[in-house]
């Protein structure tokens, strides 16, 4: 079992915790997702004034937060472009085992 006590984050440019006194515990061979405000990460990913290399499987988050994107598929670049045309290429992220990101593939009901 993993436990986890009493954890606070701030960002470094930031004015309030992301994470205030947070615990838990995590049973062995038990498969945990923590999530939270991802818009707010977005925001605040995307406010940095700096150089950022983000890695992520979450498409939509790349989507939304990259100007531009490395497609790697069996420890090899696949593409290198601009992050809308790569991941709005259906047949290339289908090849690569990807899908499209979400935000893509919403219809109206």
């Amino acid at each position: 079992m993993i436990e986890v006590k009493n954890v606070s984050f701030m960002y470094e440019r930031g004015n309030k915790e992301v994470l205030s006194n947070i615990n838990f515990k995590i049973d062995n061979n038990e498969s945990v997702g923590i999530i939270g405000a991802r818009r707010r990460f977005i925001d605040v990913l995307n406010s940095l004034k700096s150089t950022k290399i983000v890695t992520s499987h979450d498409l939509d988050l790349i989507y939304d937060s990259c100007e531009r994107t490395i497609l790697i598929s069996e420890g090899k670049i696949v593409k290198d472009g601009l992050t809308k045309e790569i991941l709005s290429d259906k047949e290339l992220l289908e090849k690569n085992n990807l899908e499209l990101p979400l935000s893509l593939t919403r219809r109206d009901i």
